[in-house]
């Protein structure tokens, strides 16, 4: 339904959808140059902590991060040092997701996590 309803007016001037692995794409992206990212994709610690230190960098200070279903795989450890140490606010936290908002400049992560 969220695939479907951004490709449509007024979203589809604001939102992009990718049918795509992101990671192939996240380097078209500057520093701080996207406001809102979900992170709904494969759940293994390894590829989660590929992603976040991947991402995190290019969503602007103040932007949204949804991460879907963080509590699978055993992300445990990685989800306290998301919430903890890359300047993200918990705004939501429910079973199924959490909300985050950006509050600080992050100018480069090596990890978020050091993952098997």
């Amino acid at each position: 339904e969220f695939i479907r309803d951004a490709e449509r007016p007024p979203y589809d001037k604001i939102v992009k959808t990718f049918r795509v692995n992101h990671l192939n794409v996240v380097d078209s992206y500057g520093s701080e140059s996207i406001g809102f990212f979900h992170e709904d994709g494969n759940h293994s610690p390894k590829i989660v902590n590929e992603s976040l230190v991947r991402w995190l960098p290019k969503l602007m200070v103040d932007g949204i991060f949804v991460w879907d279903d963080p509590g699978w795989a055993d992300n445990s450890k990685l989800v306290h040092n998301v919430h903890n140490n890359y300047g993200l606010l918990l705004l939501e936290q429910a079973p199924g997701y959490h909300v985050l908002r950006k509050v600080k400049h992050i100018e480069h992560l090596n990890r978020v996590h050091d993952v098997p």
